[in-house]
């Protein structure tokens, strides 16, 4: 099947939440408690959560979403203004995992 990404939209959502919020779903070593999934539902609403200094896409298998691709501006040194970069994560369901999607995911969205 073809791997993609897409603009998230509002049930996506429901499957992030139903996949992420337990330390099963997330991961033992991604597991960082409860988030509030009403502001990515907000944001979902705003802009499709595609920002100026983060966004986040569907990671599709064939028409399954998987999981999500994010990115976001870091700043570890220097002024934020001048010496932001970027960083990019990743969450695929537990099930889809160890199968290279996640690797495949961030080289697109790279590209």
């Amino acid at each position: 099947m073809h791997l993609s990404s897409r603009k998230l939209a509002l049930e996506d959502i429901d499957l992030l939440e139903a996949n992420f919020q337990s330390v099963q779903g997330a991961g033992e070593a991604q597991w960082l408690g409860f988030w509030d999934t009403n502001k990515l539902r907000a944001r979902v609403g705003q802009d499709q959560l595609i920002g100026n200094a983060d966004g986040a896409l569907a990671v599709c298998l064939g028409e399954q979403v998987i999981g999500k691709v994010d990115w976001f501006t870091v700043s570890s040194w220097g002024r934020a203004n001048t010496s932001a970069c970027w960083e990019v994560a990743i969450g695929i369901f537990a099930q889809y995992r160890g199968q290279g999607h996640g690797t495949q995911a961030q080289k697109m969205l790279v590209d």
